[in-house]
């Protein structure tokens, strides 16, 4: 099981009360240092993800999307190198 935090664009994420989000971050990390098979991917503040990569405040547009699908195959691709079959 995978669960990916995005960066959101920075009005939306202004709504978000940080107390909420580090709740939430923490309980994430919780679930994934207990289960070997559940990954988080945290993109939440990744700067990488730029205004310009929005469709809306959640969405990302093509260029954002080829920018997340860009990093999940990075990361896709580095897990089945590392696997010992």
């Amino acid at each position: 099981m995978c669960f990916k935090s995005i960066y959101d664009y920075k009005t939306y994420r202004s709504l978000i009360p940080e107390s909420f989000s580090n709740r939430l971050f923490s309980y994430l990390n919780h679930i994934e240092s207990n289960h070997k098979n559940v990954y988080w991917l945290n993109y939440y503040k990744d700067d990488r993800f730029i205004d310009d990569y929005f469709k809306d405040s959640d969405h990302l547009n093509i260029l954002g999307a080829t920018l997340l699908t860009e990093k999940l195959n990075a990361i896709v691709k580095d897990n089945i190198a590392n696997q010992s079959l």
